[in-house]
């Protein structure tokens, strides 16, 4: 399978500091896993909501957190920022990124982005084996990558070597085509022209 780097982009502003939405942009931060990204983010909306938003909060979530009113007079930032991480059951992510970004009216805003971290000229060349709209296969001849960049006029490979696949008339996988795949994250799978593709290395062969 292809493996995939996710970046971390936010942007919040800061009214009682004057700081605007534009001026506070946060990141790229690079995570290997969704969960460490979703860890650092809300990590930071907890903070913000501590240092900023603290009785909005409280009046918010005192009930559904069961706090009396008397618990809530005269809670410290660093108290409320534990509050919040010791109920991330109740107030998981969804809950209060929503509710931050409901409170700021539009000035915390933040963009997940997901991409492979090798082309797939590089993935298709290094592989042992791959899948072709299910078809899959292993042991194929392919060229190295410095090969199939020092021939741009060369097909780089043929489909229609691989025995018992059928993929119709265009079967020839040129260097435009490959330099111009497209990763598809919702099937984890290169489109090449018309065709799916997925590359495996040994430790990752099904």
């Amino acid at each position: 399978m292809t493996n995939t780097a996710i970046s971390l982009i936010y942007c919040d502003s800061d009214v009682e500091k004057g700081i605007g939405r534009l001026s506070n942009v946060n990141g790229p931060f690079c995570f290997s896993e969704k969960q460490a990204l979703r860890a650092h983010l809300l990590n930071y909306v907890q903070n913000r909501v501590a240092e900023a938003y603290t009785d909005l909060f409280l009046s918010d979530f005192s009930e559904k957190l069961s706090i009396s009113e008397t618990e809530v007079d005269g809670l410290s930032a660093n108290e409320v920022f534990l509050l919040l991480q010791s109920n991330q059951d109740v107030l998981d992510f969804d809950c209060l990124i929503s509710w931050y970004q409901r409170v700021t009216e539009g000035g915390f805003e933040y963009k997940i982005i997901e991409q492979p971290t090798a082309s797939f000229l590089e993935s298709f060349c290094s592989a042992d084996a791959i899948e072709v709209d299910g078809y899959f296969v292993r042991n194929i001849e392919k060229p190295s990558l410095a090969g199939a960049l020092a021939s741009p006029q060369s097909t780089i490979f043929d489909f229609s070597e691989i025995e018992g696949f059928d993929c119709g008339v265009n079967s020839e996988l040129t260097l435009e085509q490959a330099l111009g795949a497209t990763y598809d994250l919702e099937n984890n799978v290169w489109v090449v022209g018309d065709l799916w593709v997925q590359c495996f290395s040994v430790k990752k062969l099904p």
